[in-house]
């Protein structure tokens, strides 16, 4: 009698992938359209208000800022690429469009970004990571509560990434790049989102490292053309300029854990708060280039890093940083499953967890210590760019040194052994 010897593929991690999956389904059901219907989405309302004022020709910039509320806060450019939501009948309609969207957004960034690093455990850490940024407070959760676009940026963050470094291995010149799909892609791509948020010029961070001239150049005129038809279309554009950039140039003295808001806040002193902003500023840039290094030995390990830093360090130096804003920093933490990365750091996991726990601390009565407890999210902003420098520093590799892609068959081979 023969006997069949066991599957060698048939482990015991491979046979709990379809648990992994089902688990998934649950954690999204509850948190991506479940917890969404029961909150106000706060932050769709502007957006639906603008849009169809837009579209009707009325003014989007006369909102009176002077009140405290959630505000319309994107340029004319941006005001263009969300006039779409106003072909909805009506705002729970268009909300709940919009949520939906936005996961799926969310769930395509995380599935390429680990396709990126580690392709071979996708099926394992997919619905891992998907389970745990879904199910944690911050940041996804509440985006989709509050129904904004970030869910949206976040996957051109990641295809921004995925499109520069294949444009990176064409290895052609900055003149010859205009000929590249890839470079015009990732041009258009970082032209949207600098439409949307300003604050996204920080992807140029790897067209700087991979002196890719084109996306740069490309964005560029994909940025202007879109405020142009703007500024063109918007009623009473100039609204923008004497209305809206006053308000932004000023920090919010609510639901803002920037450098400046936490002044307000706490009642620092002005030169504690620009000590504080040169800070965050410098630690960001030097752990941009601290992490170099691994810029051509292990470019997606380095372009997710150096993003997240830089994202930590530009919202905290800016006038507005809200918790949600650690989604852009995802793809950062999504390198603790590659071969070596700062997030396999005990410091920079237990940063990234007071960053997506959000927990509620006891009240004890003083007020500058609840504030400061309250707060502990932004100041893991702050502490992330030094403990990502610090980690590249003390693992900087040698000369000789290569931090290749794992191959193929091995990492496979890891797998069915696991």
């Amino acid at each position: 009698m023969l006997i069949d010897a066991p599957s060698p593929t048939r482990t015991p991690l491979r046979a709990a992938i379809p648990l992994l999956y089902t688990v998934m389904l649950f954690v999204l059901f509850r948190s991506a359209i479940v917890f969404p219907q029961g909150n106000p989405g706060t932050d769709f309302t502007p957006i639906w208000t603008a849009a169809n004022k837009y579209v009707s020709g009325e003014p989007v910039f006369d909102s009176d800022y002077t009140v405290d509320m959630p505000h319309y806060l994107y340029t004319p450019a941006g005001t263009v690429l969300i006039a779409p939501v106003a072909i909805f009948g009506s705002q729970e309609v268009a909300r709940a469009v919009m949520a939906a969207m936005g996961a799926l957004c969310i769930i395509a960034a995380i599935a390429l970004a680990v396709r990126m690093v580690r392709p071979q455990w996708f099926h394992i850490v997919f619905p891992l990571a998907v389970s745990f940024f879904f199910i944690t407070p911050e940041p996804v959760r509440s985006t989709l509560a509050l129904t904004n676009i970030n869910g949206f940026l976040l996957l051109l963050q990641v295809l921004f990434i995925w499109l520069s470094l294949r444009l990176r291995e064409q290895k052609a010149g900055w003149l010859n790049q205009f000929t590249r799909p890839e470079a015009w892609a990732a041009g258009v791509i970082a032209g949207v989102a600098l439409s949307i948020k300003p604050q996204f010029a920080v992807l140029f961070i790897v067209s700087l490292a991979y002196w890719q001239v084109a996306v740069v150049v490309v964005a560029a005129l994909v940025a202007a053309a879109l405020f142009a038809v703007g500024w063109f279309t918007i009623a009473e554009p100039e609204l923008f300029f004497t209305n809206l950039v006053p308000y932004l140039s000023e920090p919010r003295p609510r639901f803002n854990g920037s450098v400046s808001g936490l002044g307000i806040v706490l009642q620092w002193p002005g030169a504690l708060v620009t000590v504080l902003t040169l800070f965050v500023i410098a630690t960001a840039l030097g752990a941009v280039a601290a992490m170099w290094r691994w810029k051509d030995t292990d470019p997606v390990l380095f372009t997710f890093v150096a993003t997240g830093v830089c994202f930590a360090g530009g919202f905290m130096a800016s006038g507005l940083m809200q918790n949600y804003y650690s989604i852009w920093i995802i793809p950062l933490a999504l390198t603790i499953v590659g071969r070596q990365s700062p997030m396999r750091w005990p410091i920079t996991v237990l940063i990234l967890l007071c960053m997506y726990a959000h927990w509620v601390w006891p009240e004890t009565g003083r007020k500058t210590v609840d504030v400061a407890l309250a707060y502990i999210p932004s100041f893991m902003f702050i502490a992330l760019p030094v403990a990502v420098g610090a980690w590249a520093l003390a693992n900087r590799p040698s000369e000789e040194q290569q931090v290749e892609a794992p191959d193929n068959a091995t990492e496979a081979n890891s797998v069915h052994s696991s």
